[in-house]
């Protein structure tokens, strides 16, 4: 139904719905209190849709829902609509008072006699001059003091206070007068002063005056910054700051110095437009540009070109924002187009849209029997293929617009060769090389045997001869010593003469076999290094400094070897060769001495390497391990 409720004072409520039914006798009303039990109110007619609820206590809420009836029958409940009835109205303060009186102002003081106000309101008559009573202020709740600058001196004033709610307002409070004193200063020197736009600190003004007076400002550009809070006495001096000016406009405000005025012109600011960036560089497929203004003056944005539109901000005043949306390219040179802020321009450099076509893959090789092939074009321009040589014939589109799949027949290659020619479109090529056509029942010749390559950390490399024009590709087998099984593992193209086998362990010897392969058969193979490959583990080498002493200073180091086989290890106990790598404080003659762990037996020891190893031995280890030379 849309019920709604609305406050009308501290003891009625208004309630309204829509009627949305056709056939209802009636409607029953229900209200509860925050927290209570609903009650109903009362029984409407037919058709209704309002109803005013009266004898409300002052400041409660109030919740209400209604429903139609017939008889027999009720509808649902509607939404629940509340509100809070106003407070009564409040009651009258008393006891108002004038506390201060002085040539610029006068405080007035009374007492809150109500708890339910929302604030209160202040009225003051001239009696100098005549007139009634008018509101000068108004303060919040609860507060009972107000100061009056808003009089002349030598003047009487007559002043009442009375508080208000949203249930009306309370009786007035006594009247107090007020009488001002005479300006307390004689004379001001000077008294008016023009300052340029900039900000200003040294601004004087002189007083004559004998008695205590108030420095105020009628604007908040200008700041007294001594006497202190603008509090002075005697022929103490005003001095005060202007604020800078950032408007194109001279402004005027004034200083207040015990009654008498300074005023202060302050000069307009230059005019300032500046749009950052000064230029833009935006990609061939467009995109959105943001211009910052810092202005103090109204400015207005303008494209010269279509394709450079102003989204946002193409007028404002002082600084602000301009929004930019560039449209893509579609020819082929960059463009250059301004958008001007009043008399100042941003250039807008847009990159030229760019042709492509790109062939995938770019080569292959077939065989020389012939057939029917194709490749891939990606392309965003217009293209044409030529058929580059007789025995090729494109046999899909010569031309064309976009990506597109290019078929062509090639035929059979009776020379004793291979042959190979290119297919162009635009700036992308397609080599297409043919094997030599095999002789019937002939199959193609072996590679010569090569050499495998056992340094490597990352696999076995094998490398052979191809002696054969027209192979379809070769053939590669491993075996592991010892064995007769033979793993094919790979097929590799036609003029391949090398292949890095990655799926290998350390420790086993291996064996190749290349064979060489067509349409025909298979070639007799070739075993490269047929005694067998041994992948050798990555060696490691460990050093470590520190200090050696004598006695309980002795350097002990350990280290730990599992397994079950046998290992080669070698120990060094480095001293004056130490001085080539620029360490100091080096061992004149160090010896070692090697114990087991489990045993604390000596394995071994020497004072000299020259007792256990000659020099060309030395130099073998050394580089199987890495070690620097000792020699």
């Amino acid at each position: 139904m849309g019920l709604t409720a609305l406050t009308q004072s501290s003891s009625t409520a208004l309630i309204e719905w829509q009627d949305i039914n056709e056939n209802e006798t009636g409607f029953a009303v229900e209200r509860k209190v925050a927290g209570g039990e609903y009650e109903a109110i009362t029984q409407l007619f037919a058709n209704s849709f309002e109803y005013i609820d009266t004898g409300l206590s002052p400041g409660t809420e109030y919740i209400y829902r209604i429903r139609a009836t017939r008889p027999g029958e009720v509808s649902e409940w509607s939404n629940e609509a509340v509100i809070e009835s106003f407070d009564e109205s409040p009651n009258g303060p008393s006891e108002l008072m004038v506390v201060l009186e002085s040539y610029n102002r006068i405080e007035l003081e009374w007492a809150d006699r109500s708890a339910v106000e929302d604030g209160y309101h202040i009225e003051r008559q001239d009696n100098s001059s005549g007139g009634g009573y008018v509101t000068i202020g108004t303060v919040e709740k609860s507060v009972t003091k107000y100061m009056d600058r808003g009089v002349s001196s030598e003047s009487e004033y007559s002043y009442r206070v009375r508080a208000y709610n949203e249930s009306g307002l309370s009786p007035y409070s006594n009247a107090a007068v007020g009488q001002t004193i005479e300006i307390p200063v004689d004379s001001i020197s000077p008294t008016s002063r023009t300052v340029a736009s900039n900000e200003s600190l040294g601004n004087f003004v002189g007083v004559v005056s004998n008695s205590d007076w108030e420095a105020i400002p009628n604007v908040n550009w200008l700041i007294v910054r001594t006497p202190t809070n603008g509090s002075g006495t005697g022929n103490e001096e005003v001095s005060y700051r202007v604020l800078e000016n950032t408007a194109i406009e001279e402004r005027f405000g004034s200083i207040d110095i015990g009654g008498q005025t300074h005023m202060v012109t302050q000069e307009a600011a230059s005019e300032v437009l500046i749009v950052s960036p000064s230029d833009s560089s935006v990609a061939t497929s467009g995109g959105r540009i943001s211009l910052t203004v810092t202005a103090n003056i109204p400015w207005t944005a303008t494209s010269n070109s279509g394709w450079v539109e102003i989204t946002d901000g193409a007028t404002g005043e002082n600084n602000g924002t301009i929004a930019l949306e560039i449209a893509s390219n579609p020819i082929t040179s960059k463009r250059i187009a301004q958008v001007w802020v009043n008399d100042v321009a941003h250039t807008v450099t847009q990159n030229a849209f760019q042709y492509f076509t790109v062939a995938s893959p770019t080569a292959q090789t077939i065989a020389g029997a012939g057939g029917e092939f194709q490749f891939q074009l990606d392309s965003n321009a217009p293209w044409t293929l030529l058929e580059p040589a007789s025995w090729l014939e494109i046999v899909s589109a010569i031309s064309g617009e976009g990506d597109a799949t290019v078929r062509f027949v090639v035929t059979e290659n009776a020379l004793d060769q291979p042959r190979s020619t290119v297919i162009r479109a635009n700036e992308a090529s397609h080599t297409v090389t043919q094997s030599s056509a095999n002789i019937e029942g002939e199959a193609p010749v072996p590679p010569d045997g090569g050499v495998a390559d056992d340094t490597r950390t990352d696999g076995i490399l094998i490398t052979w001869t191809d002696n054969s024009d027209f192979e379809l590709g070769f053939i590669i087998e491993r075996t592991v010593r010892d064995q007769e099984t033979w793993l094919e593992i790979a097929r590799v193209p036609a003029n391949t003469t090398s292949y890095l086998d990655v799926d290998v362990e350390p420790g086993f010897a291996y064996t190749y076999r290349v064979s060489t392969y067509n349409d025909d058969g298979v070639s007799s193979s070739v075993l490269i290094d047929s005694n067998g490959v041994v992948v050798r583990s990555r060696l490691t080498n460990l050093s470590t400094r520190a200090y050696v002493g004598t006695g309980d200073d002795i350097l002990i180091a350990g280290f730990g070897v599992s397994g079950t086989g046998t290992m080669q290890l070698m120990a060094r106990g480095v001293g004056p060769k130490l001085i080539e790598k620029n360490v100091a404080n080096t061992l004149p003659d160090p010896s070692i001495m090697v114990y087991s762990y489990s045993t604390a037996l000596e394995i071994a020891q020497n004072n000299d390497w020259g007792e256990v190893l000659s020099e060309s031995e030395l130099l073998e280890v050394e580089e199987r391990t890495g070690a620097f030379d000792l020699s």
